[in-house]
């Protein structure tokens, strides 16, 4: 209501008007009741004159002072006024800065929101973990009724409902039915409004209007989860009616959507790393040749860290050179800038013993490498405390490769390191036994077919003499020893012969055990029956192969030195122990007795058995055949 009061300052001023007759009248008045109370009452011209001067100098006086009065008042007010409006001024500003306050605080409050939701999403074990926080980050920030993660399957062009938050259980299955009888996923995926009412023909609504405004739901928002490869899903927000626009919080969203993003390619790449790791580890124990083991490492390495390009070099220490064993979209000439790039880095890796990466070569730096890579990392192959290589990775993106990644990749080098350690003593265990079969062979020859060969030399010169001499009835029968000398020398060559052909084809103990009996029985006459437990677990390549050296043995010693007609070659298995048994129903031995050639076999076998951790034991005596028995332990075999 406007203010109509008169100003003071008005009114004093006004007065002037009447005042001055006021004091005029009162002077007259005054100098009537004077002199009539003197008794000198008359009207001559002294009077009036005395009258008019004093009414005329009190008017004045009046005036002036009523002037003065007016206009001391008036400045009074415009200041009490000037003070109004200012006292009303400093209110406003004062409750528009109360109202920026609060609003700078809801910001400060949801700037914390953002951060610690970040924090938490940046920190996440796993994709799950991520998506609750990814749900909750709109109901935390923009007072939505709910929210939902939806991916896209582009396989199959729909919709994934992955994740909800604060929808209820009503919403959520109406929601889920209506994803499962399929919405286009394109329609999604290419959405650029990303936002709807709820009478809209947007599909996250078709089907739900009624449901929606029964839980309150007026409209949503979709923030997009974007990667590399395009849109991965979106995070949606469902808005209450009298929410119309909330632009600094879906700007706040947005960022949370960035970051989502970020997190899920972070957890994902560090799966595919601890997958790589594991693998590599794996392949460690695989007994494959050290080319096909690195060219594993290799793939596992790169598909880690999405790289394009790769290579895992070894270094011969005595030679000073690098010799590359594995490579991926690398060239192999030295002059190919790719080649040089990797062949440098990893001098430089081996000499400090440190991963070397490079997040993002400048343009400078890729003009002068030509290389075409934007990030590569080096890292050494150690072992043992030597480096005894350098894995390679290059990609043409950015960013692939940073420092955060070194301790991933040296888990995973080191890993590939304990590949090649051990293909290498692998490959020098192959090759002592290879040796050690090449001095089984030259002893057996020496001590067999060699004294053999000898002492048929031997009786056939005996025979000559004898058939110089005419002597046929000696000579005949010394033609049947040595027929059967013979005899004795081919069984000999064809046992070592198959027995070297089974250890080449060796895929299994218990074949090769069985078809050897069958082939011994065959050729000796002497009955084999074999005997292989179910529950025997898989054996290493060396174990089978030193456990068939024992059996060819024993066999062999059966054959020339039992008179045995049947032999019993049985293997069982009682956890943790294998237990193999060779028994004939020969006439034994007394071991008392001086060593011969089947002595030799059993020393054979006891170092066979020891070398594998086992022990072996002999029993037997005159006319009590023979019993061997190996048994070993067979824990972390595979």
């Amino acid at each position: 209501m406007k203010d109509t009061a008169i100003p003071l300052h008005e009114h004093i001023l006004f007065m002037r008007w009447f005042t001055p007759i006021l004091v005029f009248l009162a002077a007259a008045i005054h100098q009537v009741l004077s002199d009539a109370l003197i008794g000198r009452l008359s009207f001559d011209w002294p009077i009036l004159i005395e009258m008019t001067v004093f009414g005329i100098t009190g008017t004045i006086v009046a005036w002036i002072v009523l002037t003065w009065i007016g206009k001391a008042v008036e400045r009074q007010e415009k200041t009490e006024a000037d003070l109004r409006g200012a006292y009303i001024e400093l209110e406003k500003s004062e409750t528009n800065l109360r109202r920026a306050y609060t609003e700078l605080e809801k910001t400060h409050r949801d700037l914390l929101s953002v951060h610690d939701i970040g924090k938490q999403i940046a920190s996440a074990a796993d994709i799950q973990e991520i998506l609750e926080l990814a749900a909750q980050a709109p109901v935390k920030l923009t007072n939505a009724v709910g929210s939902s993660y939806i991916s896209f399957d582009h396989a199959r062009n729909r919709l994934k409902l992955d994740m909800t938050w604060g929808l209820s259980e009503t919403y959520v299955k109406a929601l889920q039915d209506q994803v499962e009888i399929g919405i286009e996923g394109a329609r999604c995926h290419g959405c650029a409004p990303l936002q709807a009412k709820v009478k809209s023909d947007c599909p996250l609504f078709h089907g739900l209007q009624a449901v929606a405004e029964r839980e309150g739901i007026g409209s949503l928002v979709c923030l997009p989860i974007d990667r590399e490869q395009g849109r991965e899903g979106v995070l949606t927000a469902y808005l209450p009616p009298e929410i119309e626009s909330a632009s600094q919080q879906l700007e706040f969203l947005n960022i949370v959507a960035t970051e989502i993003a970020a997190a899920l390619d972070g957890v994902r790449l560090k799966s595919r790393q601890t997958v790589s790791i594991g693998s590599v580890g794996q392949i460690a124990q695989s007994k494959q040749d050290l080319d096909s083991l690195m060219e594993r490492v290799l793939q596992v390495a790169m598909a880690g860290w999405n790289a394009e390009s790769g290579a895992v070099f070894l270094y011969e220490s005595k030679g000073g050179a690098w010799n590359l064993h594995a490579k991926q979209n690398l060239g192999t000439d030295p002059a190919d800038p790719r080649y040089g790039l990797a062949v440098n880095m990893a001098e430089a890796v081996r000499q400090n013993g440190q991963p070397a990466i490079v997040s993002h070569f400048s343009m400078a730096d890729a003009s002068v490498n030509g290389n075409g890579f934007s990030s590569v990392a080096a890292v050494p192959l150690i072992a043992e405390g030597e480096t005894v290589g350098v894995l390679f990775l290059g990609s043409t993106r950015a960013r692939v490769f940073q420092p955060r990644h070194a301790p991933f990749l040296s888990a995973l080098a080191h890993q590939a390191a304990m590949t090649v350690r051990n293909a290498q003593l692998h490959a020098q265990l192959n090759h002592m036994a290879a040796m050690e079969e090449r001095y089984r062979i030259s002893r057996e020859m020496h001590d067999g077919l060699a004294q053999t060969l000898s002492g048929l030399g031997w009786r056939l010169d005996h025979l000559e003499n004898l058939l110089t001499k005419g002597m046929i009835e000696p000579l005949t029968t010394g033609l049947s020893d040595a027929r059967r000398m013979v005899r004795e020398m081919y069984l000999d060559v064809r046992e070592g012969i198959d027995g070297l052909r089974l250890a080449g084809t060796l895929t299994g103990l218990a074949d090769a055990l069985r078809e050897y009996s069958s082939d011994f029985s065959n050729q000796s006459g002497i009955h084999v029956e074999f005997i292989w437990s179910d529950n025997i677990p898989p054996l290493e390549p060396a174990t089978d192969l030193q456990l068939l050296r024992v059996v060819q043995e024993a066999l062999t010693n059966t054959r020339k030195h039992s008179g045995a007609r049947n032999v019993w070659v049985r293997v069982e298995y009682n956890a943790p122990y294998l237990a193999l048994v060779i028994a004939d129903d020969g006439h034994g031995f007394d071991p008392a007795l001086p060593r011969s050639r089947h002595h030799v076999g059993l020393s054979s076998m006891r170092e066979r058995a020891e070398s594998l951790g086992g022990t072996f034991t002999l029993a037997t005596g005159k006319d009590q055949g023979t019993r061997i028995t190996v048994s070993l332990s067979v824990i972390g075999q595979t």
